[in-house]
């Protein structure tokens, strides 16, 4: 291959980069190329549920490698682990679980603490709730934001639960809210959607996924063994998402994994 031709040849998709030191599913690699991309202001942070700092983080390989930030738990006992394991480290714990409104709702809860506006990542995952934290957000902006989706909705179905019944929500629902926050989809991996500010966006040309409606692929932007129905193309800018009736559904009602004992 010539080199022009390597040159014309289109980006790999961001989770090609994907590794893991505490992540689950490359997450760790993937955020670590988002601010080779974008370059980093704060680098500063925030996790929740954090659980105990460590287990499948998306933040710990940057708050071991001299990031600062905020570590969210609401389990006591885990909240307990979290201190201990962070105390060497430039790292806030608040011991609550983030809700919609009301008191503990996140700008709440971080106006209390004293921490800024000027977050470079945030991560969400309290399986279930993620979508109406990004509905919440009002005043805070960080560039980047993580958060978990429901890998066995089909990706361009909007769906979601009512609130606090911790079933998730898919991907096309996570695009929606996070749109009108003026965020972009530019990655997934297998269990995480990732979401840059309107401004940081024309900066992943080629690299984030368009929806085909397809079976996913080995060149899909997630992983060939992910189960849902939807290709994620390399060399498409993404289009705006085919939006169905939005479905609402009641599900059963059971513990969120900050709640639950390990």
């Amino acid at each position: 291959m010539t080199n022009s031709q390597t040159a014309a040849s289109p980006p790999l998709p961001l989770s090609a980069f994907g590794t893991n030191h505490y992540s689950q599913s490359g997450e760790d690699g993937v955020i670590a190329k988002f601010f080779e991309i974008i370059g980093t202001r704060s680098k500063t942070r925030i996790e929740f549920g954090a659980w105990d700092g460590f287990h499948l983080s998306n933040t710990a390989n940057l708050w071991t490698s001299g990031w600062k930030g905020v570590l969210i738990e609401g389990h006591a006992r885990r909240f307990q682990d979290l201190e201990r394991n962070v105390r060497d480290h430039d790292c806030t714990c608040i011991n609550a679980y983030v809700s919609r409104d009301g008191e503990n709702r996140l700008e709440a809860l971080l106006d209390r603490h004293g921490v800024g506006r000027n977050i470079d990542l945030l991560s969400i995952d309290i399986d279930g709730n993620d979508y109406y934290i990004i509905e919440s957000l009002e005043k805070l902006g960080p560039r980047v934001i993580v958060c978990e989706y429901k890998p066995t909705i089909p990706a361009e179905t909007d769906l979601l639960a009512e609130y606090g019944n911790y079933f998730g929500a898919s991907v096309a629902a996570l695009e929606r809210v996070a749109r009108s926050k003026s965020y972009r989809l530019v990655a997934l991996t297998e269990t995480n959607c990732f979401f840059v500010l309107d401004e940081d966006f024309p900066r992943f040309a080629g690299n984030e996924p368009a929806w085909t409606g397809s079976a996913s692929t080995p060149n899909s932007c997630m992983s060939s063994r992910h189960t849902t129905a939807t290709t994620c193309s390399r060399a498409r800018r993404p289009t705006a998402l085919t939006t169905p009736t939005v479905e609402t559904w009641p599900v059963p009602t059971f513990e969120p994994r900050s709640s639950r004992d390990s």
